[in-house]
């Protein structure tokens, strides 16, 4: 019953325009933040280097095993829980992180991420751009972050 009302809490992670993830305070969301621009870098490089079999290894490692085991599971307690500030942050933090998500693997599965990228838009708004027009996930440096971008 917990886990339903955890999802239904995550339903209404709507992308928020202004969201900043540099911003974000809580711990949980920095590390996934720093997760995110990890995945997004190491599957940047593969790319540019002709290697989409690790491209695809690395977003799919990203995905199921640090998104959905760790960080969704991770997140019920603040969304269950009674901090609003907390649980706002959470939201938005969902959303930028599946919308990064629906962009990286969009090279290896277009058809199917370009439904879900209109569908996951705010209620009542329309996505700027196509899916395959979206700006590539930028490298944000994350207030606290361990992990420094190669140049």
């Amino acid at each position: 019953m917990e886990t339903r009302r955890a999802f239904a809490e995550m339903n209404g992670c709507a992308t928020v325009a202004d969201f900043d993830p540099k911003s974000v305070k809580q711990t949980l969301n920095r590390w996934i933040a720093n997760e995110t621009q990890k995945a997004s870098i190491e599957i940047t490089e593969a790319i540019e280097s002709y290697r989409f079999n690790e491209a695809a290894g690395a977003a799919y490692r990203f995905v199921w095993n640090i998104f959905c085991d760790w960080y969704l599971e991770l997140s019920k307690p603040v969304l269950l829980g009674d901090d609003n500030g907390a649980k706002d942050e959470t939201r938005a933090m969902v959303a930028f992180v599946r919308d990064e998500i629906l962009k990286l693997p969009c090279t290896f599965h277009a058809l199917h991420h370009r439904g879900m990228w209109h569908v996951t838009a705010a209620p009542g708004t329309n996505r700027a751009s196509l899916l395959a027009l979206a700006r590539w996930p930028h490298h944000h440096a994350i207030a606290g972050s361990c992990f420094r971008r190669r140049d």
